[in-house]
């Protein structure tokens, strides 16, 4: 049997490696085409880590979940095992085929430390495999327990990493606001983008723009603007949960990263935020923007000015 092979970057940190690991634990037990670790977001199956023999899957890859194969294993519909997938309805016509052709299906859930649905580890090979691959469920199921372990061992390192991170941006703090400086924010945004690719998190960010900072240094002087400035910014340091991170962007602009966070969430911090805001501030507009996986939290800022435009034009 041929090994496969890697044309995408060795890991480069402890949790990412052991994954890679454990995928090729799972193709030296089943060789299958491609063996994936993934993340479900939403409607967003995310590639975490891919092993891949031919099919061109690569990490970082993201296809609906509701096209998956992997979907009807979570609910129970189709068996984790399936040697011919295509004797399977639900498998046979899930609109992942057109994407990744799925001959041969091999698929267990994994789970987060708090039992909420992570993802999956699973398998896929374009054409149907000898049915002795059942043979190793046991097998299978013990290195998916494996996978959910280092899961939490990881969640945990993140949460340490982020303390870590906290101290070292202590240089960084805006003087006005008591929150980060501008190189401060970036460094925070790049330490999370690189846990976000390793584990998948749902990410997001909201931006407030102070409308009539200018008007009020100029008409009653650069102090006033500074008080407003800084009592925004302790508002800003009570909302924040554990792991989160605000910032002074520009002049008149404070912007807040938030991890673990997806569309519901999102909504219900943006609502919270700009309430707790504009009762101290009318003069403010604010805009969020979840993190797309594609593009990266690099673009999210971006993306929350853009609805703030948004919501001023369709006033």
């Amino acid at each position: 049997m041929d090994a496969p092979h890697h044309d995408h970057p060795a890991p480069a940190d402890p949790f990412s490696g052991a994954v890679q690991s454990l995928l090729e634990a799972l193709y030296a037990l089943v060789p299958m085409d491609t063996w994936l670790f993934t993340r479900v977001n939403g409607n967003d199956w995310i590639m975490l880590r891919v092993l891949d023999h031919g099919s061109g899957t690569r990490p970082g890859t993201v296809l609906p979940w509701e096209e998956s194969c992997c979907i009807h294993m979570t609910r129970g519909e189709a068996p984790s095992i399936a040697p011919d997938a295509r004797a399977i309805p639900v498998y046979r016509d899930a609109p992942v085929n057109r994407r990744l052709p799925v001959g041969a299906y091999v698929g267990f859930p994994l789970y987060g430390p708090d039992g909420s649905l992570f993802g999956t580890l699973c398998g896929v090979h374009p054409e149907p495999m000898d049915t002795q691959i059942r043979e190793q469920q046991a097998a299978l199921e013990a290195l998916t327990r494996t996978a959910g372990h280092l899961l939490a061992m990881q969640r945990e390192n993140d949460i340490l990493d982020r303390q870590r991170q906290t101290e070292a941006l202590l240089p960084s703090i805006d003087p006005v606001t008591g929150l980060l400086n501008r190189r401060g924010w970036d460094i925070a945004v790049d330490g999370e983008e690189t846990r976000c690719r390793r584990n998948g998190q749902p990410c997001a960010m909201v931006l407030a723009e102070i409308t009539d900072l200018d008007s009020l240094n100029r008409n009653h002087g650069i102090n006033n603007g500074d008080r407003v400035l800084a009592a925004l910014g302790q508002i800003l340091q009570g909302l924040l949960n554990p792991g989160d991170r605000g910032a002074r962007v520009a002049g008149n602009r404070l912007a807040v990263l938030l991890v673990d966070t997806g569309p519901e969430a999102l909504e219900r911090r943006h609502d919270e935020i700009r309430a707790a805001l504009r009762e101290h501030h009318p003069a403010i507009d604010t805009g969020r923007a979840l993190r797309d996986p594609g593009d990266g939290l690099q673009r999210t800022l971006h993306l929350a000015e853009r609805d703030i435009l948004r919501q001023r034009h369709t006033r």
